[in-house]
């Protein structure tokens, strides 16, 4: 308890410390809760019970598996992150809560100050293949052993192929765009960013959907990750949690998505030991998202030459090659 309260006095101006849910003074309205739940899952139940319901709350998890962490997760609808013992040191929950109560939005957010970021446009599946081929090879040029490159890369498919299809099927069905808004999002990119600061890899994914449904989402991935045969999302996810080291979705409903994967590098094995989800609400932020997720517009593709007109092609200037010759030897 003593590291968790250093860690939300280096993020907070007031901080009120709590051995039971009931010792918390009456009329105590906090923005954000940090909730250390032991053994005891009813812990997290009488806690958010006696919160106001505008705080959000984080919950710590001892020695917890990527199961636990789904599940505790989506125990609560005010939980937006839910992580391993391990993972809350003070600096780390300090940057964490920063990140959850303080202005801003978008993928800065999540990279050190002063890291040279790498970013990518993807639109279709040939683009998302040359991105992770660019990600691996950043990856080595920094330095990073391969069986983290392959974690990184098997994270990376998996994030574009939801935002890239996923995402878009998801909005169509919930109907929370019309035709032509879809239309015109069809051509915007999603954006991809990375960066390596110390011992953590980044990886941030946005697109311009905003489609993430946080139920859906964690009950498909609960299912998988228990071996329940769930497909999809789900089963993409359980990839997922099992080569990074964290994973972070905040979603604008109807706007965009963002996530962001981290990588401890100095892990001997990846696995999830930090997860969350934010809806956001705030005006503020949704308007930069909307801004953010506006641009770049991906330029329309060129259509291909079939393999059959190629031939065709081929032919035809074989066949005037052979006239000109033709015309020469008669003239002779």
């Amino acid at each position: 308890m003593s590291l968790l309260r250093a860690a939300m006095a280096a993020a907070a101006d007031q901080v009120v410390e709590a051995s039971e849910p009931e010792e918390l003074p009456a009329g105590c309205a906090p923005a954000l809760a940090v909730v250390a739940a032991g053994d005891d899952e009813g812990w997290i139940a009488r806690a958010a019970a006696r919160l106001p319901v505008q705080t959000a709350l984080i919950a710590v998890l001892g020695d917890a598996q990527p199961l636990e962490l789904v599940r505790a997760l989506g125990a609560q609808p005010r939980m937006v992150v839910a992580l391993a013992a391990s993972r809350a040191t003070p600096s780390a929950m300090a940057a964490l809560a920063r990140r959850l109560t303080g202005d801003g939005t978008g993928l800065a957010r999540w990279f050190p100050a002063g890291a040279v970021v790498q970013t990518a446009e993807v639109g279709s599946y040939a683009d998302k293949v040359a991105c992770i081929a660019r990600l691996q090879q950043d990856a080595e040029a920094s330095m990073i052993r391969g069986k983290y490159r392959d974690a990184i890369a098997e994270c990376a498919d998996e994030v574009l192929m939801n935002a890239l299809y996923a995402a878009p099927r998801a909005a169509a069905a919930g109907a929370r765009v019309g035709k032509q808004a879809i239309a015109e999002r069809a051509a915007r990119s999603v954006s991809v960013a990375w960066v390596r600061a110390g011992d953590t890899f980044y990886l941030a994914v946005r697109d311009s959907w905003g489609s993430l449904r946080r139920d859906a989402l964690l009950g498909s991935w609960a299912g998988a990750l228990a071996g329940g045969g769930e497909a999809g999302a789900g089963l993409g996810m359980s990839i997922v949690a099992g080569a990074c080291t964290s994973v972070h979705f905040t979603c604008a409903p109807g706007v965009a998505t963002e996530c962001v994967c981290t990588f401890d590098l100095r892990q001997t094995k990846l696995q999830l030991q930090e997860v969350g989800v934010t809806i956001e609400s705030d005006p503020a932020r949704i308007d930069e998202l909307r801004r953010a997720a506006a641009v770049p517009v991906r330029p329309p593709v060129a259509a291909a030459t079939t393999p059959g007109a190629a031939r065709a092609l081929v032919i035809a200037l074989v066949l005037l090659a052979l006239l000109l010759l033709l015309v020469l030897l008669l003239r002779r």
